[in-house]
């Protein structure tokens, strides 16, 4: 994959439900770092775990989760909107992989065109391993963090639950060392869709705050998953 199509909503009159799209029929792209998709082979089913044969699903050529948006102060030099995205792809190893980015356009009244990569990267942990890393999602705070969710797992470890982020002064396209959330202590057996989908949230009354929520099993089983949710915060945003 080498671009993204885009598609715009212009409203023209909020009380008539009057609004136009623009980008139809794939008119509209914005051009990305190429990768390939996470199983790579045509095969949505590919994730691995302990104790089990069959392989869990990754969602090859879809986004995990809604483009995350922040619009930074319109008053303030150099203000910026932000969206988040990420995808299942496949690490330079060959497993699957967390490929998130970044797009930035100014805050003021632009044509799609302008939409236009800030950071990219296919995070495999920091160091890269060989664990598996698929079905995550992604938001960022009030001063530039970045905040990834997702879930990990092998032939070695049961499906679990981890975290990995960015401070704004980070090496762009670059994550921190991962922080485990949960550690699985069972697999989803015969069953092979997962996590229809995990999601990461920005708390509206701090822009701090960080939620997120997916799933794991505790004991091996087909259809008896658990939820986890989870709260995080950088120490610099206040």
């Amino acid at each position: 994959m080498t671009a993204l199509p885009i598609y715009s909503v212009h409203i023209t009159d909020w009380s008539t439900d009057g609004a136009f799209v623009t980008g139809d029929n794939r008119s509209q792209w914005v051009t990305i770092a190429q990768f390939t998709d996470g199983c790579g082979d045509g095969s949505s089913f590919c994730i691995p775990q302990e104790g089990v044969s069959n392989e869990l699903e990754c969602r090859d050529g879809s986004l995990n989760y809604r483009l995350a948006y922040w619009n930074d102060n319109p008053e303030s030099v150099g203000a910026m909107q932000h969206w988040l995205v990420n995808l299942d792809a496949q690490s330079s190893t060959g497993q699957v992989a967390i490929r998130w980015m970044e797009f930035t356009t100014p805050t003021v009244a632009e044509p799609v065109t302008q939409l236009a990569v800030y950071q990219q990267g296919t995070y495999a942990g920091n160091p890269p391993d060989t664990y598996y890393r698929w079905m995550g999602s992604i938001a960022r705070d009030n001063v530039g963090d970045i905040l990834v969710g997702y879930s990990k797992s092998s032939s070695s470890i049961y499906p679990s639950i981890a975290v990995a982020g960015r401070v704004s002064t980070d090496a762009l396209g670059t994550l921190s060392p991962e922080v485990l959330v949960v550690n699985g202590t069972g697999a989803q057996y015969y069953y092979d869709r997962w996590g229809d989908y995990s999601t990461m949230a920005i708390d509206p009354s701090d822009n701090c705050t960080f939620f997120f929520t997916t799933e794991y099993y505790m004991v091996t089983a087909s259809l008896d998953w658990s939820t986890n949710i989870s709260s995080w915060k950088f120490p610099n945003c206040r």
